[in-house]
């Protein structure tokens, strides 16, 4: 279930080659105080980033992807899967994935290929997670 809610695991979704920018964890960073590697990120803070982490919501039930899958748009391949599952709250395949991005918009809604064991299975980017975005159900209700 953490693949629906977009919880990112280390040594699947994030590594030493994904920045907090890449991974849409840069409300993580406290700009105030002093950190291993602000001095580095400060370069990337104003641009948009090259990649991104994103959700992948297929179309087909039956498919059944594993993580490293391709992921192509209009015949090229913009990314691959890092982890997948199926997704049993919305009912069909979900993958986190890396994606090129010139601009981060323009990925929401985008209509993908995902190649798993050589089938082409159509899906759509969620920038986000695709259940619950709001957190509403993680919330416990005021008494």
């Amino acid at each position: 279930m953490r693949i629906e809610k977009r919880f990112l695991a280390f040594g699947h979704d994030l590594d030493t080659d994904l920045n907090p920018f890449q991974a849409g964890l840069e409300f993580t960073l406290d700009w105030d105080s002093d950190f291993i590697g602000k001095t580095a990120l400060l370069e990337y803070r104003d641009r948009p980033p090259a990649s991104r982490l994103v959700s992948i919501l297929l179309d087909d039930t039956d498919a059944q992807p594993l993580g490293n899958e391709p992921v192509y748009h209009d015949g090229s391949i913009i990314g691959k899967t890092t982890s997948a599952a199926f997704g049993y709250r919305v009912g069909k395949p979900v993958a986190i994935a890396v994606v090129e991005s010139a601009k981060s918009s323009l990925l929401d809604g985008l209509s993908i290929d995902v190649d798993i064991a050589g089938r082409q299975n159509a899906g759509t980017i969620v920038p986000g997670c695709v259940h619950d975005p709001e957190g509403l159900s993680m919330r416990i209700p005021p008494r």
